[in-house]
């Protein structure tokens, strides 16, 4: 999605939200509210990304801890930050990554965890799996890493960057665009969405995020984010059009 001037930007919504219904990713509230989840201290200093919400809990409870993030994807990040619906009544979650001399897992309080284990390997598949501790409800996934060839092009496309005056939300537009060009999904999105927890005041960011959701969420139903995503376009003046 790009943006332009608007007069009304409620065409660009009912083309987004006419195609899901109520809810069932990440509440709204935690994506854009400047507040610290619950989390103890060693949790915290173990994922300083997640000081800001990335831990997002659905607008209702579910009963299987449904692997959100890396799912599906190709993964360009050396940092792997690992996602999941919460599941009710559930106090811990263990986390396995497995494949390719991975044989890694851990235990933790929140939906989300950072993966620690050994390097993984390039062009390679793992399989991520997270089970809740009321003995019921457990969630697999996988993602492939990208090859080597993939990762050079990547790279090289990343350099160029550097030697544009690119502001911070500029920055996280081009790289959203090369991550999603090269199936690097999760990585696309979760640069866009570090933008939008910094509060950015670019809307193309939050047009191009909408329109990434719809793409790798198509079988979630995310009425309310794409709602609220176009509500912050519409206070900055902007609307959202398709190329």
């Amino acid at each position: 999605m790009e943006t332009t001037s608007r007069t009304t930007a409620s065409s660009c919504r009912n083309r987004l939200t006419q195609t899901v219904g109520i809810a069932l990713f990440w509440g709204v509230s935690v994506l854009y509210a400047p507040r610290t989840l619950a989390q103890t201290s060693s949790t915290s200093d173990r994922n300083p990304r997640c000081d800001r919400g990335c831990a997002r809990n659905p607008p209702r409870s579910l009963d299987e801890p449904y692997v959100i993030s890396p799912r599906r994807t190709l993964v360009f990040s050396n940092s792997l930050l690992l996602r999941w619906f919460a599941v009710e009544g559930a106090t811990t979650y263990r986390v396995r990554v497995a494949g390719a001399g991975v044989n890694w897992e851990t235990l933790v309080s929140e939906p989300f965890a950072i993966y620690e284990g050994t390097l993984l390997q390039p062009g390679q598949m793992y399989l991520v799996s997270v089970d809740a501790d009321n003995g019921t409800a457990s969630s697999t996934t996988v993602f492939s890493t990208v090859n080597e060839a993939q990762r050079t092009q990547i790279q090289q496309q990343l350099d160029l960057l550097d030697a544009m005056a690119l502001d911070d939300s500029q920055r996280a537009i081009s790289e959203a665009r090369i991550y999603a060009d090269s199936g690097a999904m999760a990585d696309a999105i979760e640069v866009l969405e570090a933008q939008v927890r910094a509060g950015s005041d670019n809307a193309e960011v939050y047009c191009l995020l909408a329109s990434l959701y719809q793409q790798h969420y198509g079988t979630l139903d995310l009425a309310d984010l794409y709602t609220e995503l176009l509500n912050q376009v519409d206070r900055l003046g902007e609307t959202c059009t398709t190329p």
